[in-house]
Order: structure tokens, then sequence, then C-alpha cells
């Protein structure tokens, strides 16, 4: 027989039979490790890696079939070991099961207590377990890949298999938030590269083979403390174990991105000879900046923004705005992805704003540079229609003497951000010049203010004109409230 082994290298190959009560391995070549050098490990992300154990770092190390008493790991954790002898796994050197590439057996036969631990970890809230796999039978444990133990109380057990049945999914487990069962059922013999991912406070979910395999949720965090990780048991009990081969596990203690995620799977897929629905191969880093970022005020209450976009991976924009030079950035709105412009209608007259503009995914975000510009302020509107056209506002003004008789008009206005200021209406389908009469004892007192109602807003003159021909007065500020310590409105109304 002849194997593929992956590498373009010829390989010495010889046909060793399993010994019956083997799982099923019977007539199974294995190739020998006197003429092969497997690859080095492919590259992944490096942030949070706290175990990489690849079989193939073996070769050339370990004897075919002999007990493995540690592997070295290549994350930031100590080395997986185990000290009994009679508790070790065992080594296969590349064979066709993984594409001519190593595994390690944990638990063959009738064993049913091996296991490498890496003691004296530190513990975390959230983790992503990913592991070429594949498991012999499946009628006698629960499939115990990984154990974060600390006592049988304090664990997080990630399983390929729920329970004994063979009809059981890849599931989780912790202490303190119970099973959470994916959806997928692991069959015997069969080559797997399976993704725990837990994000604590948010969801566990699994993939097996890139595709989706179901998802729970989690109200807090991986369960802690522990203070060790147990490959091939979740804690030291046979009915825990895993029965099966592990080519390369790598553990983080995080969740990583979905990008992360695909394009560690898809790499290890076209290493170990897998067929996995997703390609990877894309870029996991936050998407490049916008750039030429415009801001034209096109009148006092709006501002409208655009900009370049130099990515192809962001999920959006995100637009964020202060007043004036210094100051916060806030976010005032976000929008989908390729899109390049936005209109700000939540801006004020005569004011400073600067913006800046993010271009973003789940591994982050990257910013414009920044650019400014003030609103106009509102020009006041002169009224050309003659406004002695019979229409007046009758106003009753009542004050500590008898009431008196005056003449004015003003300009319609509207109350903006500033209490103390009075912004004339600039549509001139509201723009109208009114008079207004109203009963006083002395036609030439000047001083007195004066009120009136006009839809629903209350506004003040300062200033009393006794004589319409000298013009619209000086406008004062506006108010919402009709009481002052010296004057009240009664009854006001339009006349026509």
């Amino acid at each position: 027989m002849v194997l593929a082994g992956g590498t373009g290298r010829d390989h010495a190959v010889t046909d060793l039979a399993r010994v019956a009560g083997d799982p099923g391995y019977s007539g199974v070549a294995s190739v020998t490790t006197e003429s092969f050098s497997p690859p080095p490990p492919d590259p992944v992300p490096m942030a949070g890696l706290r175990v990489r154990l690849v079989a193939d770092e073996l070769v050339g190390s370990a004897t075919d079939g002999a007990d493995l008493a540690a592997w070295p790991n290549l994350g930031s954790d100590s080395d997986a070991v185990q000290s009994s002898v009679s508790r070790r796994p065992t080594f296969h050197a590349p064979s066709f099961l993984f594409a001519g590439h190593a595994h390690v057996g944990f638990n063959e036969g009738t064993d049913n207590d091996e296991l490498l631990e890496i003691a004296g970890i530190t513990d975390h809230s959230s983790a992503t377990l990913i592991v070429v796999f594949s498991q012999d039978h499946a009628g006698e444990t629960n499939f115990g890949i990984l154990g974060m133990y600390n006592s049988s109380s304090d664990r997080v057990a990630l399983v390929t298999r729920h329970n004994q049945s063979g009809s059981d999914p890849i599931a989780y487990w912790d202490a303190t938030h119970g099973y959470r069962d994916g959806t997928f059922v692991m069959s015997e013999d069969v080559p797997y590269i399976a993704v725990w991912r837990a994000e604590g406070g948010v969801a566990v979910d699994f993939q097996v083979n890139g595709e989706t395999a179901g998802s729970q949720p989690l109200s807090g965090e991986v369960h802690r403390p522990f203070s060790s990780y147990l490959i091939g048991m979740t804690q030291p009990s046979t009915t825990s174990r895993f029965d099966g081969q592990v080519a390369e596990f790598l553990l983080y203690d995080r969740a990583l991105s979905d990008c992360e995620r695909d394009d560690v799977v898809a790499t290890l897929g076209v290493r170990y000879g897998i067929s996995v629905v997703v390609s990877g191969g894309g870029s996991c880093d936050p998407p490049a900046a916008p750039s030429g970022l415009t801001v034209t005020a096109t009148g006092p209450s709006q501002i409208d923004l655009a900009w370049t976009d130099n990515s192809d991976n962001e999920d959006g924009f995100q637009i964020e705005r202060r007043e004036g030079q210094v100051g916060d950035f806030l976010e005032i709105a976000s929008v989908s992805s390729g899109v390049t412009t936005y209109i700000d209608q939540s801006v004020g007259p005569a004011t400073e704003y600067c913006y800046r503009v993010s271009a973003f995914n789940e591994q982050g975000s990257s910013f414009s540079t920044v650019a400014c510009v003030t609103t106009p302020a509102v020009a006041p509107v002169n009224c050309t229609t003659d406004p002695r056209d019979n229409r007046s506002v009758l106003v009753e003004i009542l004050t500590s003497s008898d009431p008196f008789l005056v003449s004015w008009r003003i300009e319609v206005g509207l109350l903006n951000t500033d209490p103390e200021q009075l912004v004339l209406v600039t549509d001139d389908a509201i723009c109208q010049t009114l008079w207004s009469e109203a009963s006083r004892s002395d036609p030439d007192e000047s001083s007195l203010l004066a009120f009136f109602k006009l839809d629903d807003r209350y506004i003040v003159t300062n200033y009393i004109n006794t004589d319409p021909s000298y013009g619209p007065i000086a406008i004062g500020y506006g108010i919402t409230s009709v009481v002052d310590e010296q004057f009240n409105i009664i009854n006001p109304s339009l006349a026509y």
C-alpha cells in the first residue's frame, strides 16, 4: 500500500495490523518515520494561545507505539506531562488517518485512564478550543477531550460527545451552567476539526469542519476557579475520558473572532487533508482607515459628510463628533459597509463641529483624520409684506396700576438653544409682521416688557415702539412661562 503523506516526499511504508481489542484498525497502514520529516506547524494567532500541541513535533524524539511522558507545548503555558507510566497516552507515527501526519492515542483498547496535564495555569473567563482528532468507539464514555480543572465541583468540560449514547452531540459543561449541547454527532474513526468557543457572559458555540454546530447562551463567565488543564479527560475519572487520536490541539484563553477561527480551521484542513467549508486566508486585521473626509455646512442646522472607503473588510463606519477643537469625540451614528456619506441634522447655528469617521470590524477600528466646519448663523428675515393689513394680536396686560394702551410690532421668532436669544424664522410662509394693541395708561412709557403668545410660544420684547412708522422693534428673548413678577397675559388670542 502506498500512502500520500502530504509532504511530497517518499516514505517507507509498512502494513501494521493492530492487535485484537484495539479500536477497529486491523489492516491499517502506518508510515515509518525513518525518512519522514514533517513540515513545521503552520502560523496561527498567538494572542492568548495557552496550549498548542502538535504530534508532528514528536517525530524523531518518540518511537511509534511508545508511551508519551511529555508533549512539548508551543503555547505560553508549560508542557503537557504524565508522570504515571500506566496513564500515559501512545505516540503514533505518521499514518493515513491524518494525511500522513503523526497523532497521539488516548485510552485505546482496554486503556481507560490516560491523560496529560498542564498544571499551575491561570484561569480565564473565556476560551476557544480547536482540535484535530478522531474518536474511537462511541458508546462507552462521554469523550471529555479537555478539562479545565480545579476539583470535581470547580471545572469546565469540553466533550466530543455529551454522553455514552451514539446519538449524543458535541457539548460543553461547567459547574455554573451545566450542559450546553451542540448539534453535531461524531462518528467513529473519522478525522474532524472541531471548535468549542465559549465567550463568558455571551454564549458557547460549536463548529465541526467549518460548519456551524449549534450555539447556547452563557449567563456568566466560564466557571472558575481552575488550576490545570487535563487533556484526554475532564476530571480524574474513567467515565469522563476521551477515546481517540489527536493530531493537533490548540487552546486560547479568549473567544477567537469568526475570522481568526475560520482562518485556523482552513489552515488545519489543508495540513491534515480534512475537507472544511470555510476558506480562510482573508485578512483578520482591522479595516484600513477611510480617507478624504470632507464636512460641509449646508445650513445652520445641517452638515454633510463624505469620505473614501479604503477597505474591503469593514462591517461598517462609525461617525464621531465634538464641538470645537478640543474635547472628547462622541459617536453620533453608524452606517453600513460601503456607505461613504452621512448627513448630520443635529447641529446648531454659528457653532464649530469637528468629525472623524472610523471603519470597523470585529478586529478593531481605524480612524480617518479630523475635519472641522462652522455652521452659519441664522440670518434675520426682512418681511416685505406691509403689516398694516388689519391683522392684529389682541393682548390684555394687567399691571399693578390701571390698564393702558400701546401699539407695537415685532418679528416672529423661534427659540434656539440659548435661552437669552430669539432666532428669527427663516420660512417666508410664517414670516410676518404683527400689530399688537393693548390698554395702558401712559402711551409714552417705553421701559415695560410686553408679552404675547404665538403658536404656543411665548415671546417677550424689551422695547415698546408707540409709532408703527419706526419699523420693527428690537427682539428680546423667549420664555416658556406666562407668569412674571409684574405681568400676566390674560386670554391671548389671534384676531384676523
